[in-house]
C-alpha cells in the first residue's frame, strides 16, 4: 500500500513536469532602441539639443521612462533628463528627449528603465561640440535629387555642419533649435508639421533664427505649413527662361550663366516684404523680418536646373546670411552663469544670517545665566552641588529656545527669487522669456519645481565661487519632461538657494510704439522721433528708449494706459557691430572681458542709468535691488568692445543697428508660471521688458553719406588662431585678414557714387599704405594705396558686391611685416 502511494506520487510529479515542458514560456520585455543626438551628433556647449529615440517592444508591455544621466553618459551631461514612456506589446514609438551637454561631452547613453528601476535596454550615440563660430544648418527636403548642400557656406575659417531631417524630426521645443543658424525647407510637404512644431519654428525665427523656403514646381506643398511666416503668399507659378538676375545680384562671374527654363512660384507680397531680386516682374528672392529673425523665400527650386550644380549656390547661402541686420547684445540668452547665480541669490531686504547684535545678546544671556547667575543663585541657596543638574537643564532650555527662535525666524515658507527678461517685436504675436529662479529653503526639504506653459527648465550650471551660504552647487537633478518640465524630488538645505534657468514664450505684452528715423539736413545727423504706449496692466519703471549710441530716458514711469513721446538725435558716429556673433561663449570681445567690465557694459549702464556700487559699501534694500538687476543684465548682455577712439560712445558697439527699443522694469509680478511642491512659498519678482518698436526709415533725398556706423562687418580669410576685428588690428609677419563690410538693410543705396576706405592711427604713420580691395566684376583682389590713410574710388561699381557690401584685405607682408591699425572703416556716398 505504501509502495503504491509513493508510485502514484512520482507519477503525478512526472505528469506535472511534462505539462510544464509543453507550456508556452512566459514573455519578457524585448526592447529595441535606436537614437540620434543633436544635429548629426553636433551640439553647442550648454545649449539644448534634441535626442530622438526610436523604441520598439516585441515582448510584454512596459511602463517606465527614457533616461539620460551623467552616471552612464559621462560628466559632460551634468544632470539627469527623463521622460515617461509606455510601450504595449508590439508598439513602436518615436520619443524626443531634450538635454544639455558641456563642450567636452563625447557620448549620450539613452536607457529605458522600468518602474522597478531595472534597465531594460540602452543605446549609446557619440556627440561632439561645434566650435562657437561654426555654422549648423538643418535642411528638410523630400526631393528625389537629395537634399541641398549648404556646408560650403562657411565664414572666417570656421566649419559648417548640416543635418538632413524629415518633418517629424522637427522638435516641438523652440529652445532645441537655438544652436541652429539656418533652417531650409525645399521640396517637402510642410503641412505635415504639427501645430506644436509650427509654433516652435515660429518662436525660433522670432528669437533670431534664419528660415529659408524655396518654391519651384513643389511650391504649394512646401509653403502649405509655412504660410504665416513667408514674405510672400504663393498662389501659382510661371516659367522663366533664365535666372541670370540672381547671378547679377550676387556679382558672380559672368561666365556662370543661369540660362534654362525654370518654374517660379508667384503670389502677393505680404506687408513688410522686401524684394531683393526680380526675374522681370516676378519676385525671385523676397525677404521679410519676423521678430528678431529673418525669412527668405527663393521662388525657384535649388535642386533643379539651372540652379542644381551651379557654382554660385554657395555664394547665395553665404550672402543671404550676411545681408541680415545685426542683433543687439542681449539676444543670445544667459551666457555668464556666475553672474546669473549671483543675481538669483540676492533677495533685497532678506538676510540669510541673523543680525549680529541680537545673536551676540542671546549668546551673552546664555553665558551669564549658565555662569555667574547660576553660581550666584546656588551659592545663596548653599546648594552649589545642584550645578550638576541646573547646567544641563539650562543647556536643554537654551537649545530648545534656539531651535524655536531659528524656526520662527526662518518661517515655514520657501522663497522664490524670480528674474525674467521679456523680448517682443512688432511682427510677432509671441514674446521670448528667459528667466532665473532661485529657491530658498527655510529648512532641509525635498521639492518638485514645475514650469508650466511649455518652457524649458534646468539647473544653473555648477559654479564654485558662490557664497558658502548661497551656493548653486547641486547634485544631479532629474529634469522630467512631459508637456511641462519638472525638477523632480531634489533636496535643498536650510538657508541654501537652488538656482534654475528657464526659457520659453508667452503672449506678447500690450506694450509697444513706433518711431521714425530720418536724416536732419541742418545738422547732418539722424533724428529719431516717436511714441511709446503701455496698454498692459503692468507699470514700467525707469523706462528708457534705446537706439544706436543713445539711451533716452523718459520722464516718468509708464503706467497702464500711459503713452510718452520722444525726440532725440543719434551721435555722429559709433562703432559698427560684428554681424555673425554666435553664442556668448564664442562672441568675440575686442578688449578685456572680466567681471567688472561686464558689470559696466554700455548696455547695462544704458538700461539702469546708474554706475555700479562701490565694493564694500553698506547696501540698503534699494541698493541690493540695483545690484541684483545689474548682475542679471550682465549675465545675458554681450556688448562688443572696440577701444578704437578716445570717446566712450565710439569704443563700444551695442549691436542695435537701425532698430529702436523700449526698456523698462516691473517689480512684483513675473511671467514665469512656477508650481512648487514641498512647501508653501512667496516670491521676490523682477521683470525686464525689452520691446522693439516699429521703425519707419525715411530715406533722405539728394546725396547722402553712409558712414561707418551704418555698416556691420565680418572677418574672413584670416590666418592664425586669433580673432581679428577692424579695431585694434595687430598683424604679425605672415598674418592676413579680409573684412567684409555690409550696409544695414536700411542703408543700402540705390546708386553709389563714391567709395572711401580709411584707416585711423596706424603704426606706420601717414606713409603710403597698400591694402587690397575685392573686384567683384573680375573676381580678383586689387592692390590699392592709401594716401594719408585714405583711398577713394570715384567709380565704385567694380568694388560693390550684393547689397553694396565691400571686401577689404590687409596683409602684413605688404607693409613690412608688422602693422597696427586702430580702426579700418568704409564709407559710401550716393542716393537712395
Amino acid at each position: 500500500m505504501l509502495y503504491s502511494g509513493r508510485l502514484a506520487g512520482w507519477l503525478s510529479v512526472l505528469a506535472l513536469m511534462a505539462l510544464m515542458a509543453f507550456a508556452p514560456p512566459a514573455q519578457v520585455p524585448v526592447i529595441e532602441l535606436s537614437a540620434q543626438a543633436g544635429f548629426d551628433g553636433r551640439f553647442r556647449d550648454g545649449e539644448w539639443l534634441p535626442v530622438m529615440v526610436q523604441a520598439r517592444n516585441e515582448g510584454d508591455s512596459v511602463s517606465g521612462r527614457l533616461v539620460v544621466r551623467p552616471e552612464t553618459s559621462g560628466a559632460g551631461i551634468t544632470n539627469t533628463f527623463s521622460t515617461p514612456v509606455d510601450l504595449p506589446t508590439g508598439a513602436a514609438q518615436s520619443i524626443t528627449l531634450y538635454i544639455t551637454a558641456q563642450s567636452f561631452a563625447s557620448q549620450v547613453r539613452v536607457e529605458l528603465i522600468d518602474d522597478q528601476g531595472q534597465v531594460l535596454a540602452s543605446e549609446t550615440v557619440p556627440i561632439r561640440a561645434a566650435q562657437p563660430k561654426d555654422r549648423i544648418y538643418v535642411v528638410l527636403s523630400q526631393s528625389p535629387a537629395g537634399a541641398v548642400s549648404m556646408t560650403g557656406a562657411t565664414f572666417g575659417g570656421s566649419a559648417a555642419f548640416q543635418t538632413n531631417w524629415r518633418v517629424e524630426d522637427l522638435p516641438t521645443l523652440a529652445s532645441a533649435l537655438t544652436p541652429v543658424d539656418v533652417i531650409l525647407f525645399s521640396d517637402i510637404d510642410s503641412s505635415a508639421m504639427s501645430s506644436a512644431q509650427q509654433r516652435a519654428l515660429a518662436d525660433w525665427v522670432s528669437d533670431g533664427g534664419h528660415l529659408i523656403v524655396t518654391g519651384g514646381a513643389a511650391w504649394e506643398r512646401t509653403a502649405s505649413g509655412l504660410v504665416d511666416l513667408l514674405p510672400i503668399e504663393p498662389s501659382g507659378s510661371i516659367t522663366t527662361p533664365d535666372l541670370n538676375a540672381l547671378a547679377r545680384w550676387l556679382r558672380v562671374s559672368p561666365a556662370t550663366s543661369l540660362t534654362g527654363e525654370t518654374v517660379l512660384a508667384t503670389g502677393s507680397l505680404r506687408p513688410g516684404a522686401q524684394v531683393l531680386v526680380s526675374a522681370g516682374d516676378t519676385p525671385l528672392l523676397v525677404r521679410r523680418k519676423h521678430g528678431a529673425g529673418t525669412v527668405d523665400y527663393l521662388a525657384a527650386d535649388p535642386n533643379t536646373a539651372p540652379l542644381r550644380g551651379w557654382s554660385g549656390l554657395t555664394a547665395l547661402w553665404q550672402t543671404l546670411q550676411l545681408t541680415v541686420a545685426p542683433q543687439p547684445g542681449w539676444t543670445k540668452g544667459f551666457t555668464q552663469w556666475d553672474l546669473a547665480s549671483d543675481a538669483v541669490e540676492i533677495l533685497p531686504g532678506f538676510n540669510l544670517l541673523p543680525d549680529a547684535l541680537p545673536l551676540c545678546g542671546f549668546l551673552g544671556l546664555y553665558i551669564i545665566l549658565i555662569g555667574p547667575v547660576n553660581y550666584f543663585v546656588l551659592s545663596r541657596l548653599n546648594r552649589r552641588e545642584l550645578a550638576w543638574i541646573t547646567i544641563p537643564l539650562l543647556i536643554v532650555v537654551f537649545s530648545a529656545l534656539s531651535w524655536l527662535l531659528g524656526f520662527n525666524l526662518r518661517g515655514t515658507e520657501a522663497t522664490l527669487s524670480r528674474l525674467a527678461v521679456v523680448r517682443s517685436w512688432p511682427e510677432s504675436d509671441r514674446a521670448i522669456v528667459d528667466g532665473l529662479v532661485g529657491l530658498l529653503s527655510p529648512r532641509r526639504a525635498q521639492y518638485n519645481l514645475t514650469l508650466a506653459g511649455g518652457s524649458a527648465l534646468r539647473p544653473l550650471p555648477r559654479v564654485a565661487d558662490g557664497n558658502v551660504l548661497t551656493t548653486n552647487v547641486q547634485s544631479s537633478i532629474d529634469i522630467r519632461q512631459t508637456n511641462v518640465f519638472t525638477a523632480s524630488d531634489f533636496a535643498v538645505d536650510a538657508s541654501f538657494i537652488a538656482g534654475f534657468s528657464t526659457t520659453g514664450t508667452v503672449e506678447k505684452p500690450a506694450i509697444g510704439g513706433s518711431a521714425s528715423l530720418a536724416l536732419d539736413r541742418a545738422t547732418g545727423l539722424w533724428r529719431v522721433r516717436g511714441l511709446v504706449r503701455n496698454e498692459s496692466d503692468q507699470t514700467l519703471e525707469n523706462p528708457v528708449v534705446l537706439a544706436r549710441g543713445v539711451a533716452h530716458r523718459l520722464e516718468a514711469p509708464l503706467a497702464p494706459g500711459d503713452s510718452a513721446a520722444f525726440d532725440f538725435t543719434l551721435p555722429e558716429e559709433t562703432a559698427p557691430p560684428p554681424l555673425l556673433a554666435t553664442s556668448a561663449a564664442g562672441t568675440p570681445r575686442y578688449a578685456f572681458s572680466f567681471y567688472n567690465a561686464m558689470l559696466q557694459a554700455q548696455t547695462v549702464n544704458d538700461i539702469l542709468g546708474t554706475e555700479p556700487l562701490r565694493p564694500g559699501a553698506r547696501l540698503t534694500s534699494e541698493d541690493e535691488e540695483q545690484r541684483r538687476r545689474r548682475l542679471f543684465l550682465a549675465s545675458f548682455v554681450n556688448d562688443f568692445y572696440a577701444y578704437a577712439s578716445t570717446t566712450a560712445a565710439s569704443t563700444v558697439s551695442t549691436g542695435r543697428a537701425d532698430h529702436v527699443y523700449l526698456a523698462g522694469w516691473n517689480a512684483g509680478t513675473s511671467p514665469l508660471p512656477v508650481e512648487l511642491e514641498g512647501a508653501a512659498w512667496n516670491s521676490n519678482d523682477t521683470t525686464l521688458y525689452l520691446i522693439e518698436l516699429e521703425v519707419e526709415h525715411v530715406p533722405p533725398t539728394g546725396n547722402v553719406t553712409i558712414t561707418s556706423d551704418l555698416f556691420s562687418w565680418t572677418a574672413e580669410e584670416q590666418t592664425g588662431l586669433r580673432d581679428f576685428a577692424p579695431f585694434n588690428l595687430s598683424l604679425q609677419p605672415g598674418d592676413q585678414v579680409a573684412f567684409r563690410f555690409i550696409p544695414f538693410p536700411s542703408a543700402v543705396l540705390n546708386e553709389v557714387r563714391t567709395l572711401k576706405i580709411a584707416l585711423e592711427r596706424t603704426s606706420i604713420g601717414d606713409h603710403a599704405i597698400p591694402i587690397e580691395v575685392f573686384n567683384w566684376l573680375d573676381g580678383v583682389w586689387e592692390e590699392v594705396t592709401l594716401i594719408e590713410r585714405i583711398w577713394q574710388a570715384e567709380d565704385p561699381e567694380p568694388y560693390l558686391g550684393p547689397q553694396n557690401m565691400v571686401m577689404v584685405r590687409v596683409t602684413s607682408d605688404l607693409v613690412g611685416g608688422f602693422i597696427r591699425i586702430d580702426r579700418l572703416h568704409v564709407e559710401q556716398q550716393g542716393r537712395f
